[in-house]
């Protein structure tokens, strides 16, 4: 049971991880050139390495759980990538994404 929870808990967070990464290095740059060197700068640099380490622990528990934790990783990688823009970037929820999030949240429990 722990080791869903640190499944689950290690991927999400991997995947804000993320996230913050493309808003931090890609945000500001004005130009194909300048977003590239935004991603070598000692913060951006801190949070690739620790969206790694995330990952890699969150899939080591996860294929102690299931064979299946790279597909149940992107599935929820899914649900953490439409909370964030849910909550942090003010995305309207329709009818059509919560249908499409709940055909995510079925194909997890089936994979189980």
């Amino acid at each position: 049971m722990w080791y869903w929870v640190y499944f689950v808990v290690l991927i999400s967070v991997m995947y804000v991880g993320i996230s913050t990464i493309g808003r931090l290095s890609g945000g500001s740059g004005e130009s194909l050139y300048s977003s590239i060197v935004n991603l070598f700068t000692p913060l951006i640099l801190l949070l690739v390495i620790l969206t790694n380490v995330l990952f890699a622990a969150g899939i080591y528990y996860g294929f102690i759980v299931s064979s299946n934790a790279l597909s149940i990783s992107i599935a929820i990688g899914i649900i953490t990538a439409f909370c964030y823009s849910v909550l942090l970037l003010g995305v309207t929820i329709t009818p059509a994404k919560l249908l499409g999030l709940s055909f995510v949240l079925v194909g997890i429990y089936l994979l189980r």
